[in-house]
Parts: C-alpha cells; structure tokens; sequence
C-alpha cells in the first residue's frame, strides 16, 4: 500500500493536490488502525470467553447438568464474537481494495494526461511550421499575382503608347525625299533625305536604285539611268558613286555658293 501511496504522489505535480492527498491517506490510516484495534480487542474477547468455557467445562464434571445451559450461551457469544471479527476484517479488505482500485485508476489517470500534455507540446512546433510553410505559400503566391499584374500593367501601357505613337504619326503628312535635278547646291539636302526616308528602310539594292531613279529628274536622271541596265549587284552603287561624282563634290558645291553670293 505504501509504495501504491509514493507511485501515486510522484505523479502529482500540483502542491495542493499533494497536500490533500496526503491528508487522505493519513484518514485512512487511522481508519485502518481503529479497524485493527477492533479486531484485536474481538479476538481478545473471544480468547477470553473460550478460557471461561475451558474452565467451566472442568468444573462441569461434578454438575453436568446444571452448567449445561451456562456452557452453550458462552459458545453463542464466542461464535457471534468470531462472526464480527471476520465481518469486521473482510470490511477492511474490501476497504482497501476499493482505495487500492481508485488510487491505481487516478494514477493511470494521471499519467495519461501527461502524455496528453506531452503530445500537444510536441504538436505545436508542428502547427507552427505549417502556419508558417502556409504564409510563405501565400506570400509566393502574392509575389507572383503582383509581378503578373505589373508585367500586364506594362504591356498594357507600352502597347498603348505604341498605338498612340502610330496614331500620331498616321496624322502627320508623309515625307518624301525632294526631287533632285542635278543641281549641286541642292545635293546635299536630296542625299541627307534619301539616306534618312528611303535607304534606311530599304534593305534591296535593286528596289534602292528604282527609287533613287524616281526621285531624279534631268540630268541627274540622265546620268544614272544607264545603271538601270546593269544586271550587276553593284548597280545601286555605281549610280550614288556617279551622283556623288558630278554634283557631290565639296569644291563644285563651294563655287556655286560663290557664285549665287556674286551675283
């Protein structure tokens, strides 16, 4: 019972609940020991009338007769003093057993509540990571909503830009180079606006010398229209070399400046 008694105080952590346990078993013993005084003093009564009875018994044998009566009420009281202390002693088995049942149950008890306890502790880390792992998901997931809109927001305004700069320039008029007829002051400016509006977005030679032809006239057109014969690659290229020959040299184009400033 003692060691029930120190198993069941070992589990308890509370120092209330030790206390009042304690206080409990103490009830207890002294109920167990009232019980064992009890006992005892029954079964000092009964060694006490079976010595009267031995006693009467001897002295009987000069009156039979007249201590017969005497000798069967003692060996009543003795029976009915035998019978309450077996009663008494199987009321304090049962006793024990009943607080030997409940103190292994409050044990059992205990101890599975602190695995109980045990396990949630274990388990909150867990709860912990998972709401963790959950706000990283989340935030990746906002990461990537965010970088989605932000390229479609971009798109969206490089593609209207794009359309407002076609729509401007789909007002404005259309540039086409001047027609050059071969004289040299205006050579500089016919080439400039050729390389810039024509050549730029050309990228065929032979369509390059039909349009270098077709902003000719005169002279210069006379000078290049033999290339337009030519079955070469470098037709196009004979054809600005010739212009830039006969209308493109720095000391003509000087001279005509001087000459215009003369007169």
């Amino acid at each position: 019972m003692q060691e029930v008694d120190d198993m069941y105080l070992s589990a308890l952590h509370d120092k209330s609940e030790i206390e009042l346990a304690r206080q409990l078993f103490d009830t207890r013993d002294k109920d167990v020991l009232q019980s064992k005084q009890r006992i005892n003093d029954y079964l000092h009564d009964a060694k006490l009338c079976s010595g009267l009875h031995d006693t009467n018994s001897v002295k009987s044998k000069s009156s039979l007769h007249s201590k017969g009566s005497h000798s069967s009420s003692s060996s009543t009281k003795l029976r009915l003093i035998e019978a309450k202390a077996r009663a008494t002693v199987l009321e304090v088995e049962a006793r024990f057993l009943k607080e030997k049942q409940a103190l292994r149950m409050a044990s059992e008890e205990l101890e599975l509540r602190q695995k109980i306890a045990e396990a949630k502790v274990e388990e909150r880390p867990c709860e912990e990571f998972d709401e963790e792992q959950n706000i990283d998901g989340m935030n990746d997931y906002l990461e990537g909503v965010k970088a989605k809109l932000t390229t479609t927001s971009f798109l969206s305004e490089a593609k209207s830009n794009d359309q407002t700069t076609l729509r401007a320039r789909s007002l404005l008029p259309s540039h086409e180079p001047p027609t050059f007829c071969g004289d040299v002051m205006s050579y500089p400016v016919f080439i400039a606006a050729y390389e810039t509006l024509i050549e730029s977005k050309v990228d065929n030679s032979s369509e390059l010398l039909y349009f270098l032809h077709q902003y000719t006239s005169g002279k210069a057109k006379e000078l290049i229209k033999g290339c337009l014969q030519m079955k070469s690659g470098d037709s196009y290229n004979e054809a600005r070399r010739l212009l830039k020959k006969h209308f493109g040299d720095s000391y003509k184009i000087a001279s005509a400046y001087i000459a215009k400033l003369s007169n």
